[in-house]
């Protein structure tokens, strides 16, 4: 049978769908990681859960994963497979507490009818599984919920999750931890401290779980900075511990290129990675993943381009050196493509750029937020008829799909934030990453309108400056963008 047998009741497949399939399992021997560059609409989600129904046919258990709560969702509303999520996501049976996660910390074990606990034990003995990045990582520890097949969805996002996951701030240190080396050696006792409680008959199950998951990270990024330490940074900051000022030895990957990532360890077998915005040269090696075999299996996009153009109609140059003269400019264009649209419209923008937007568009159209009722807003935004909405840290996770959607505008080339040490490490030290960076996350904002093969919507670029870095960084972006800004400057 064919692994088109395998795609669940009720769904059709697209032909982008069934012609990466067919890639996949005419290479599924051959091959240990699988990059599907799936534009938007492709319908990954239903290329995920056949993939995963192939394998349960010949006994291989999948995991699949996801970077957010909100994805979660969408496979627990298409799919009948268990879904783990956090402890702090299920409510307590004892009425004590109000959460699973309350009562472990406070007793040190979980009550019998802890619903997490259910869901846990489905999901590590079901033959597929689909967990959130944090909820999947955490049990990759202990090793338990690993399966040979673990398929990523929006796997772009891997790359940032495994670097905080393995970024650690030591708090309690000696004041001579000046160098890498001294760090390294500081590893080396604390570790053993460690090894000596977990080994204590008297250590409680809260202790251990704390100190287990503490003992295996220190001990990864020991291997780590001992095989290099030039791949990991190490500084001192000011930072807030439990509410106060407090000075912290911050240490950071590079990469994980040199870590044991647990998430993949020598139990998987498979690695399935899908996005629309996954950089060949530079992902692979970011996630340690380049000397493993590798395919990359690209689709076209289902949507017509002439459905998704993205038009440059520049007001200037948005940088800090020139925003200041170029703001007027964009109120006015805002204005007048508010009037062309009668549809609702989404303006990115950054939070101060929209701070300084809201005292200028006064059209009831407009609707503005922060970052404490962000959800609140959108909600009513997507359920009014004309609205237009000034949207911060929202190039992700959300779709605008239909075409009460008509248009959206992109106001600044976003660059990654220099206060974040690793940005400002490329920045000075690997600018094609740094320039990555920038691309993937204008590739995102491209990505939240017409969401459907049948949808229509037009994206406004408005910065000038992206003439620039796009001219430069081309290459960076997939070719589905390439033809929307050919489509939509003929």
């Amino acid at each position: 049978m064919s692994i088109l047998d395998y795609v669940p009741s009720g769904y059709i497949l697209r032909d982008v769908q069934r012609t990466t399939l067919l890639e996949v399992e005419r290479n599924w021997n051959n091959v240990d990681v699988f990059c599907l560059d799936l534009s938007v609409a492709a319908g990954k989600s239903l290329v995920a859960a056949t993939i995963a129904e192939w394998r349960k046919r010949y006994g291989d258990p999948s995991n699949i994963i996801v970077p957010h709560i909100i994805h979660q969702n969408v496979y627990e509303e298409s799919f009948d497979y268990p879904s783990l999520k956090g402890q702090d996501r299920y409510i307590c049976n004892d009425k004590d507490f109000k959460r699973c996660k309350d009562r472990f910390y406070s007793v040190g074990y979980k009550c019998k009818s802890c619903d997490y606990n259910k869901t846990l034990r489905k999901a590590i003995s079901s033959p597929i599984a689909v967990c959130n990045y944090h909820s999947y990582m955490n049990q990759a520890y202990v090793g338990s919920i690993i399966k040979p097949v673990l398929i990523a969805d929006e796997a772009h996002n891997l790359v940032r999750f495994l670097n905080d996951k393995y970024t650690t701030t030591l708090w309690d240190f000696p004041d001579k931890l000046h160098t890498k080396d001294h760090i390294i050696m500081w590893f080396e006792k604390e570790i053993k401290r460690i090894y000596d409680i977990l080994e204590d008959p008297d250590c409680t199950p809260i202790l251990r779980k704390k100190y287990y998951n503490t003992y295996t990270k220190y001990n990864n990024i020991l291997e780590g900075m001992t095989e290099n330490k030039e791949e990991f940074l190490a500084e001192r900051r000011e930072l807030t511990y439990y509410g106060n000022a407090k000075t912290g030895m911050h240490i950071t990957p590079l990469s994980v290129s040199r870590l044991n990532v647990v998430m993949w360890g020598e139990q998987v077998e498979k690695i399935v990675l899908m996005s629309a915005s996954l950089n060949e040269k530079i992902d692979l090696n970011r996630l340690g993943l380049s000397n493993r075999r590798a395919m990359w299996i690209s689709g076209k996009s289902p949507i017509p381009v002439e459905n998704r153009p993205l038009r440059n109609e520049w007001v200037g140059k948005m940088t800090r050196k020139h925003a200041e003269q170029n703001f007027p400019k964009l109120v006015s264009k805002i204005k007048e493509l508010a009037g062309r649209h009668q549809g609702k419209g989404f303006i990115h923008a950054t939070y101060d750029l929209a701070n300084r937007l809201r005292n200028e568009l006064d059209n009831p159209r407009f609707m503005f937020h922060n970052k404490e009722n962000k959800e609140e807003m959108l909600n009513e935004y997507m359920a009014s008829s004309n609205k237009i909405f000034i949207g911060s840290g929202l190039s992700e996770g959300l779709s605008l799909n239909g075409h009460d959607f008509e248009w959206q505008a992109i106001t600044k080339v976003q660059y990654p934030s220099l206060v974040d040490p690793i940005n400002k490490h490329n920045m000075n030290y690997n600018k094609d990453l740094y320039d990555w960076e920038t691309a993937l996350n204008l590739i995102q904002m491209y990505g939240r309108i017409c969401r459907a093969p049948k949808d229509k919507g037009i994206t406004y670029m408005l910065d000038r400056s992206f003439q620039v870095f796009y001219i430069k960084n081309k290459g960076m972006f997939p070719e589905y963008f390439q033809q929307a800004i050919t489509e939509g400057n003929k």
